[in-house]
């Protein structure tokens, strides 16, 4: 069996390990928590650098070209201001900015086509207009001579009455003075 004083050292011993194991597991949880506070720092700033990175890529690939995009778009419906993107990205941003340059492009095209055919219908409708204009003054100056015509006609038609009127005077006349000198004749020969 163990004395007490043994027994006591025993204790003494167990008390000095477990306070070193105290120490150490104290030590272990500080340098634990070092670690983790180290590595959880390590992790926010990567993830930081991370989400940073994402938003700058997302930004400059993404997000400025969608908004070049929309804001031609808007100029386009509100304004009719046909704006260029001129993209030279290489990415599917890239082939839309491109496809809507040439889009406006097209649609530049067509605008100055119609604008030239719009000169050519104005000039061919003043054209018109212009000879619609003779057409017009010719047909006034046309009713013009049909109306002095018509006054001369009208003119003829009373003298043509007048002269038939003056001829069946003189044809009465003449029968008159043809009678006037038969009976005349008559008288002489009877005298």
């Amino acid at each position: 069996m163990l004395s007490l004083a043994e027994i006591k050292t025993d204790i003494n011993k167990l008390e000095q390990i477990t306070e070193q194991v105290a120490i150490h597991i104290t030590q272990q949880k500080q340098n634990t928590y070092q670690f983790v506070t180290v590595l959880t720092t390590i992790m926010m700033l990567a993830t930081t650098l991370i989400v940073g990175g994402n938003y700058l890529v997302q930004h400059t690939l993404v997000l400025k070209p969608l908004r070049a995009l929309r804001d031609a778009f808007d100029k386009l419906v509100n304004t009719g201001e046909m704006v260029a993107i001129n993209s030279d990205a290489n990415s599917e941003f890239g082939e839309i900015a491109r496809s809507f340059d040439q889009l406006l492009t097209m649609q530049k095209q067509e605008a100055e086509q119609k604008s030239e055919q719009m000169v050519v219908v104005s000039d061919a409708l003043n054209s018109l207009i212009e000879q619609t204009e003779e057409i017009a003054q010719a047909t006034d100056e046309t009713g013009n001579k049909v109306s002095e015509t018509q006054a001369v006609l009208a003119n003829l038609s009373h003298i043509n009455n007048r002269l038939n009127e003056l001829a069946k005077d003189v044809e009465q006349n003449a029968q008159d003075t043809s009678k006037a000198m038969v009976i005349g004749r008559e008288g002489l020969t009877k005298c």
